[in-house]
């Protein structure tokens, strides 16, 4: 218990030096979102940003999205929709904040390494914890070693469901926000139906990584932590940079997401404009040719797309890269604008 009133009043001593109060915070998005997490999982997921949102995940693709009515939250562990006196909404410190006594310390659900100090059932603002530590809401400190939430897939899923891992063809049992990594007795463990299969799922995942860059990272801006540049040879691709003077590590994105430079951040393929090989990363047979404002598309085969991109009839003049087919109305996704 002193370790705690140290830590808040350290807190408070800090917050007041260095003007960090604050009165209202911005709904912050967890590390994954909702487009992020279908790539691992089919089935509903919660919002990470909307305690009575709810999105529902196929073949990858966030196909659909809504709100619990009035009175109801969604339940991330259970899967459903719940009456509100029963669901702890955590999509933010402030909805903590709300459910949480009076001068008491909490975590910031969407970055592990931070935590808030709550009065009034409000924020008064938000510190980091130093040398890299993590924050350990249990003990109320600062620490070493501790399983972030933030970091995984589960956060969004219901308990004792299965998503898919970072390791392709193993799985990840989700159980309060946090997974264990498994493996399929027999076979490989398929994300995009939650089964198990004889044949690797991962055949079709882009297998490609490019040498490190020592010239990307002279565009840096960043004051400290990681900066992303997309690669500017594939639609997925990125590189992580700490410095101006460092070299960039090459990632992937999460399979069937690409990169989105503006916003550097992973996103479903048909919200970013790329006009590299779109058939590579990604489950689809048919891609939308970015340049034509959804009106043609490629096929794809083993990862490539066509030479040519082939145009949608007179009677259904846009192409729907989610549904896969032409279509008689424009889609709304920015790929198409």
């Amino acid at each position: 218990m002193k370790g705690l009133l140290a830590t808040i009043n350290m807190a408070k001593m800090l917050l007041t030096l260095f003007g960090l109060l604050i009165l209202h915070q911005d709904v912050v998005e967890a590390t994954y979102t909702m487009n992020e997490t279908c790539a691992y999982y089919t089935g509903y997921i919660a919002n990470p940003t909307n305690c009575k949102g709810w999105g529902a995940c196929e073949d990858g693709v966030l196909k659909a999205t809504g709100n619990c009515s009035d009175g109801y939250l969604y339940d991330s562990k259970k899967g459903i929709c719940n009456y509100a006196s029963k669901v702890q909404c955590a999509t933010s410190a402030q909805n903590i904040c709300e459910n949480s006594d009076d001068n008491t310390l909490v975590a910031q659900p969407s970055d592990c390494t931070q935590y808030c100090y709550c009065k009034n059932k409000t924020i008064m603002g938000c510190t980091k914890c130093p040398n890299n530590q993590l924050f350990n809401p249990s003990s109320g400190t600062c620490v070493n070693t501790y399983t972030c939430p933030a970091d995984s897939i589960c956060r969004l899923i219901p308990n004792n469901k299965f998503a898919g891992s970072e390791t392709c063809g193993n799985y990840l049992r989700c159980l309060d926000g946090s997974g264990t990594e498994g493996s399929c007795s027999t076979g490989f463990f398929n994300a995009l139906t939650g089964k198990c299969q004889s044949t690797n799922p991962c055949s079709t995942v882009n297998t490609n990584t490019l040498a490190p860059d020592t010239s990307i990272c002279s565009g840096y801006t960043e004051t400290s932590g990681p900066q992303y540049f997309a690669d500017d040879s594939t639609c997925y691709g990125y590189y992580t940079c700490e410095s101006t003077t460092g070299t960039g590590i090459w990632r992937s994105c999460p399979y069937t997401l690409n990169f989105d430079g503006t916003i550097s951040t992973c996103v479903q393929a048909n919200q970013v404009k790329c006009l590299k090989n779109r058939c590579a990363n990604i489950n689809l047979t048919f891609v939308t040719d970015p340049s034509s404002s959804c009106k043609k598309y490629y096929y794809c085969s083993d990862g490539q797309q066509s030479s040519t991109s082939t145009s949608c009839p007179t009677n259904a003049p846009y192409f729907d890269e989610v549904l896969q087919a032409c279509v008689p109305t424009v889609p709304s996704y920015p790929i198409c604008s």
